[in-house]
């Protein structure tokens, strides 16, 4: 019960479900190897070094190399009320930018902002959700960004978008995913231009439909999503100016 209110407290305070597990066994343990981080938590090893990256970045877990193993530590959970501070943090200075969505013309939609992995992911889903046939999706994005995050959500999410029916076109960085993408493009269905090889993408955007999703670096990874027929219009044609330069590339 008091490992399960426990659970409940950190999932509240930003963590996702894996991350929360993977943190309480570390306090448990005290300092462990991922095998042993594995046994008590009841997660898979080759899941586990995402989450133990994801706590390093949020300051909540450090490593130690001890003679030819490393071992994770739990830092210390005052810690937590720091990272809830610079979540707050974060979002007081994205509001600036959400009250002006909030004031544009046709914002009759929903603005949300969601964070880490699942958050992430959420916002995906929802940009395919309730979608008709035929619909417009355009992203310009770091072609392995999502793939780093989620190998197995990546690909059920590009097959989920052929079988939609959706059309899209990718906008993105040069990869490996990004020529898988491009080798397999009739199959799927969607189109993909690659843009120059010496531009960087600091954050991915999408557009589908009236919807718009906006993909931030973190440390934690972050989305703005928000359903406004004139701003998804406005960005689509943004979008679709660098499409067409890019063709016969």
């Amino acid at each position: 019960m008091q490992k399960k209110f426990l659970l409940e407290t950190l999932i509240d305070s930003g963590l996702s479900i894996q991350e929360a597990d993977v943190y309480l066994s570390l306090l448990e343990l005290g300092i462990g190897t991922v095998a042993q981080i594995a046994r008590v938590s009841g997660l898979k090893r080759t899941t586990l070094y995402a989450y133990l990256e994801s706590l390093e970045r949020k300051g909540l877990v450090q490593t130690k190399q001890v003679g030819k193993r490393m071992k994770y530590l739990p830092e210390n959970p005052e810690k937590l009320g720091e990272y809830f501070e610079q979540k707050k943090a974060r979002l007081e200075r994205r509001l600036p930018e959400l009250l002006t969505l909030y004031n544009l013309k046709g914002n009759e939609g929903l603005i949300g902002y969601q964070e880490g992995e699942q958050g992430v992911k959420r916002a995906y889903n929802w940009l395919l959700r309730k979608q008709k046939e035929n619909t417009s999706y355009i992203m310009m994005a770091k072609s392995n960004r999502l793939h780093d995050l989620d190998t197995e959500f990546f690909e059920e999410y590009i097959e989920r978008l052929a079988d939609s029916g959706i059309e899209g076109k990718f906008l993105l960085t040069h990869g490996p995913v990004a020529t898988m993408l491009k080798t397999y493009e009739r199959q799927f269905g969607h189109e993909v231009r690659l843009l120059p090889v010496a531009e960087k993408i600091s954050s991915d955007i999408v557009i589908c439909g009236d919807k718009v999703a906006v993909f931030l670096d973190g440390p934690p990874p972050t989305a703005i999503t928000f359903e406004n027929e004139y701003l998804a219009q406005n960005y689509a044609t943004t979008l679709l100016i660098t499409w067409r330069a890019l063709a016969g590339r």
